[in-house]
């Protein structure tokens, strides 16, 4: 969702230039990042980038998990973090049953990751996720099916 647009101060110069913008958003975590346009049409120069995402926390504690999408879940699974996580994370899915039925071990290098190609019965599973050497956290979810 854009925020916000920023016009460049419009000239061409080595020295970094300042910009800023107030964001009136009361979530403790925010993700941004900047859709950065260059433009001269004068040179027929166009080039349209994105920066790497930006976490914004206000009071909350890094690296953790921020959100565990969606629930009830079809063949994918979204973990948002509070910060970077540049450490190893493991990620259990188990049924019901207690049988487990994924796991990926990861350093994402990021605040998102997906487990996808999830192909499992309807049921209600349990995902287990554990950041470095901390206590892994569970979280309950929902599926339908595919």
């Amino acid at each position: 969702t854009e925020v916000a647009q920023v016009n460049a101060t419009g000239r061409i110069t080595t020295v970094p230039q300042h910009y800023s913008m107030i964001d009136q958003s009361l979530r403790n975590v925010i993700f941004y990042r900047l859709k950065v346009i260059n433009d001269n049409p004068a040179i027929e120069y166009h080039d349209e980038f994105y920066t790497g995402t930006i976490v914004v926390r206000r009071e909350v504690d890094a690296n953790v998990v921020h959100f565990v999408l969606t629930n009830p879940f079809t063949d994918r699974i979204s973990v948002s973090f509070s910060s970077v996580i540049d450490q190893p994370v493991t990620l259990r899915l188990f049924d019901t049953s207690g049988r487990l039925v994924r796991q990926d071990d990861i350093t994402p290098h990021s605040v998102y990751y997906e487990i996808d190609k999830l192909r499992l019965p309807p049921g209600i599973y349990v995902l287990s996720v554990q950041i470095g050497e901390e206590s892994a956290t569970a979280y309950k979810l929902f599926t339908s099916g595919q």
